[in-house]
């Protein structure tokens, strides 16, 4: 049996994950999509035909394994029906999938991307395509053992695609704090303004309260 040479993760952790990946063990879902200057910025030589890689869940623990069958680049604006329908998410047109993918990867993935790396999503946005099949779920302890040692006796591709799926990650929290962060300093205004406005609406426009003599008494 062979060892998988690396990790592939869909989307980030939580449902959206879990659909994904129970798409993929159905047979469903036989094709994914990613910016292709994720790949660039970290330096990372694409998938190659028949390379095998394990799938993981949303606890990172191995729950099958794909093969490769074909890899491309393409420009967003050149997906197709096949492409929609192979990722197996009931996308009834390149157009739903094209609000879809854009949604996500203008919320998900572009924020965690260096500035200025990617300014907007275009018709000419470099899309690579990963098209596989499943080759076996991991269920058996002996599948999930050889995937958790891969790397523990030598370093491995396995390994290095753990480690950069784990920066993924990790610049993805990252940037999602800082904009929670961002996100609260912008409430906190609000409210500051908010007040300011109900502080100024209990006077009228000579500067009196609303309803009563001079302001303060006259002082």
């Amino acid at each position: 049996m062979s060892t998988p040479q690396g990790v592939i993760t869909f989307a980030f952790p939580g449902p959206l994950r879990d659909r994904l990946v129970a798409a993929v063990l159905s047979g469903k879902k036989t094709a994914t999509s990613g910016l292709a200057i994720e790949w660039e910025l970290e330096g990372e030589a694409l998938p190659v035909v028949g390379q095998l890689h394990a799938v993981v869940d949303s606890n990172e623990q191995p729950v099958g394994v794909i093969e490769t069958t074909s890899v491309e680049v393409i420009r967003l604006g050149d997906a197709d029906l096949s492409l929609a329908h192979d990722e197996g998410e009931d996308f009834q047109d390149v157009a739903q999938w094209r609000v879809e993918h854009e949604r996500f990867w203008n919320d998900e993935v572009i924020p965690t991307l260096p500035a200025g790396a990617l300014a907007g999503l275009t018709d000419d946005t470099q899309v690579l395509v990963w098209r596989f099949r499943l080759a076996r779920p991991t269920s058996c302890a002996r599948c999930r053992w050889r995937l958790r040692g891969v790397g523990s006796v030598h370093q491995s591709r396995g390994d290095e695609m753990v480690k950069w799926f784990g920066r993924i990650r990790d610049r993805h929290k990252t940037r999602r704090s800082e904009r929670r962060a961002t996100h609260g300093e912008r409430a906190q205004r609000r409210n500051e303004a908010k007040a300011r406005r109900q502080r100024h609406e209990r006077f009228d426009d000579k500067g009196g309260p609303i309803g009563g003599g001079p302001m303060g008494g006259g002082i």
